[in-house]
Formats: C-alpha cells, structure tokens, sequence
C-alpha cells in the first residue's frame, strides 16, 4: 500500500522482479507522485508538518481522519521536534520522558518498516541519491482494501518426504474512493535533514 506501483518499469529501480508485491496495485507514493502531491523540505519541523496539512485542502481539515505514516529515521526526527520534546511545551507527555509521540496535531502516528528513506527528490529509489526520507499525510477514510478472493488453504501431502506443504493465496486490490487527480487524499513529505 506504500511502495506499490503498477507502470512498468516500476518508479523504483530495485523492483525488478516480475512477481514482485510491489507490482501489484498503486501505492500512496505513487498516487502522490503521478499528481505532484509531495513536497520536499530541508527539515522536520512543526510549519513543514503543517505545510503537508494545508496542501490536502479540504481533505485536511478532520484530523480524526487523518494519518501520519512514517519511518524509523523521521520517526526520530519528530520525536526531536521543539514543540514536544521538553514538559513545559508538552507537559507529561514530553518525548524526553515517554521516548513516544503518538500523535502530531491530533493526528496518530504510525511507524511503518516498509516506509522508504532512501530516495531522490522525486520521490523514487534510483540507487544514486538517497538522502530523502518519506513521510505521508493520508486521509483514512478516503482508501479501499478490495477482497477479489478471500484467502485460499491448499494442503499437499508429499509420500517421499512426509510432510504437509501448504500454500495460502489470497486476491486483493487497493483503491482510491475519490478520483485521486481532483481529490488530494494523500500527501508525500519528503525529508532531507
């Protein structure tokens, strides 16, 4: 749902295989990239935060449907952020005491393992440079998991070796519910710092 890409060759050069997840459906980068919604910013800091925000429109206005998406690199770089690490700007929940923010404006915070930091300004890994780290701003409510077919169990029994080799496949797609060219439901930061 981050890195997926469906134009060939995929925007990242590391994606070669033809099996490969990543080639199955759009992603939010790509969405964000086929419609120039991402920014590139120099620094985390609480105006460029607010700057991805403000980008979404309309779409930005309900934080309760909101998402931050990040990495474990820009992760770290928020919890360093002036205006939540001490406890006289953000009381008991200072990052210098928890070592945690869940939440940015009212907005969570999730951690991803498969979030990009080693891309170029364009928002794509082409192995040369890699100094940006990824950050997305998504609307939750505005995306479908698509269930084509619901997870298949097949059990074959091998005589030679006795054992059991199972084999689970599953059919799904993901969407947009707004036409993503006249809708900003996604918007990708792009970090330097």
């Amino acid at each position: 749902m981050l890195n997926g890409d469906t134009t060939a060759p995929h925007e990242d050069t590391d994606v070669t295989d033809v099996n490969d997840i990543r080639k199955s459906f759009l992603g939010l980068r790509a969405h964000a990239n086929d419609q120039s919604y991402r920014t590139d910013f120099t620094a985390t800091s609480t105006a460029n935060l607010r700057t991805m925000r403000s980008n979404m429109g309309k779409f930005g206005v309900d934080q309760m449907e909101l998402i931050w998406i990040v990495g474990i690199k820009q992760y770290v770089k928020l919890l360093g952020l002036t205006e939540v690490i001490t406890v006289d700007k953000y009381g008991d929940k200072a990052t210098v005491i928890t070592g945690e923010l869940a939440k940015f404006d009212g907005i969570p915070i999730v951690v991803g393992e498969k979030v990009r930091e080693d891309l170029n300004a364009s928002g794509k890994f082409d192995n040369v440079t890699t100094n940006r780290r990824a950050q997305y701003l998504s609307r939750r409510d505005r995306w479908a998991i698509g269930d084509k077919r619901e997870v298949t169990l097949k059990v074959k029994v091998d005589d030679e070796t006795d054992q059991h080799i199972l084999t689970a496949t599953q059919r799904v797609d993901f969407q947009p519910l707004d036409a993503i060219a006249t809708n900003r439901i996604v918007e990708l930061g792009l970090f330097s710092d």
